[in-house]
């Protein structure tokens, strides 16, 4: 089953979902251990890392990881199903 949170406007935001996380610049492949199970893409001067996220917790670990590689997160798209 899915999980079902209340957003800030109230909306309700449903797990598992899609995500796409850009950072500025590029990291190590090795470094990509941080990211497993996520597609890494690179976008000119940004890195897209996407793929499904379980729950909250995991997304927000993910933006952890960017934080303790020392990288610059640019933005965070929850994407529908005719974006991916």
């Amino acid at each position: 089953m899915a999980d079902v949170e209340l957003g800030p406007t109230g909306a309700t935001r449903r797990f598992p979902a899609f995500y796409a996380i850009r950072f500025a610049g590029s990291f190590a492949p090795h470094l990509s251990a941080a990211f497993e199970g996520m597609a890494i893409e690179r976008q000119g001067e940004l890195t897209m890392v996407s793929g499904v996220v379980v729950d909250q917790a995991h997304l927000q670990g993910l933006i952890q990881q960017l934080t303790i590689l020392g990288l610059d997160l640019v933005d965070v798209r929850r994407l529908d199903r005719s974006e991916t």
